[in-house]
């Protein structure tokens, strides 16, 4: 769909994580040099999608992302705390 090259990671249905990798995010790429990550659409769709698979509210964090220099975007998906 144009927003980089997704690659799963893991995927670890009894404890609900999973983390993703996106090579040459399209966000990332638009918007430029961060401090922060800044792929908020995928972040969002990606804790939507384990939302989904584990029945269980989640959340996502991005901790490397292109724009902060790093070599791709890396996205780690667990539950909510106290869901």
């Amino acid at each position: 769909i144009g927003w980089g090259h997704f690659k799963l990671v893991e995927y670890d249905f009894e404890n609900r994580k999973l983390q993703i990798r996106v090579r040459n995010s399209a966000f990332a790429k638009a918007y430029g040099e961060s401090a922060e990550g800044v792929c908020h659409l995928i972040r969002g769709v990606l804790s939507g999608l384990a939302s989904f698979l584990f029945s269980q509210d989640c959340k996502a964090t991005e901790a490397e992302c292109l724009a902060k220099g790093d070599r791709h975007c890396a996205f780690y998906i667990t539950e909510k705390s106290g869901s």
